[in-house]
């Protein structure tokens, strides 16, 4: 027999837009449901996750405020005080310094699967119902709301349903919400890599006409290549 859950919001994807607009949603007293097919594999130090995030100051404070940055900054993140920015084709070189700013750093760069593992702990704490693994198979929806019906013969009732399960998102399609591809023929290499010299916990960006290329710093010699290169 399949049961019925009434809730404020039902959000498809448990990823970190997905989980991150869990809690802020639960933080704001709403009851939520998160819907995700399978859960995150756990973080493990000894292996960097190579997809990473930079960090401003906002997005500190508000993962603050969801009570996963003390979880987040104990165990990885490393602080980034300047970025500078280039064009190879000419121009003047952009700096920003989190000295001209008074502040001790510009940001984070922090590990997408750290991110997602302290974004998932904090899930039970918040109040938010987690249906894994689940997948969304039917969505209705008309004035009052939406209703999904769950791979594992459960239906969730809400005022509003968000899509947060990535660029192939079912809950998108079956929502009728069309959407426009285009391809750049681009490809996307990430890397960590070493250096001799330390990274001044600067962020480099160079824009090339082959793609950009960034260093991003994760620790003092250790930088993350997030670059796009033609076909």
């Amino acid at each position: 027999m399949s049961r019925h859950v009434r809730l404020d919001v039902a959000i498809g994807g448990g990823g970190v837009g997905g989980a991150a607009c869990a809690l802020a949603l639960a933080d704001a007293g709403l009851s939520v449901a998160l819907v995700e097919g399978r859960e995150p594999a756990p973080w493990q130090a000894a292996q960097p996750d190579l997809r990473v995030f930079a960090f401003a100051a906002d997005n500190v404070q508000l993962l603050n405020r969801l009570g996963v940055w003390p979880a987040i900054a104990q165990a990885r993140a490393w602080p980034y005080r300047r970025m500078q920015v280039w064009d190879a084709a000419g121009g003047e070189d952009l700096l920003f310094d989190a000295d001209r700013f008074g502040r001790r750093e510009l940001g984070y760069i922090v590990e997408n699967g750290l991110l997602q593992d302290r974004l998932w702990a904090a899930l039970p704490a918040a109040g938010v119902r987690l249906h894994c693994p689940a997948r969304v198979e039917t969505l209705e929806q008309d004035e009052a709301g939406v209703r999904l019906r769950l791979d594992d013969g459960r239906r969730l009732e809400a005022a509003l349903a968000v899509a947060a399960d990535g660029a192939e998102s079912t809950l998108r399609r079956l929502a009728g919400i069309e959407v426009e591809r285009h391809d750049y023929h681009q490809r996307g290499v990430v890397a960590y890599v070493d250096s001799e010299l330390p990274n001044q916990a600067t962020a480099w960006q160079r824009f090339l006409p082959t793609g950009p290329l960034a260093l991003l710093p994760v620790a003092e010699h250790r930088s993350s290549i997030p670059r796009s290169i033609g076909n």
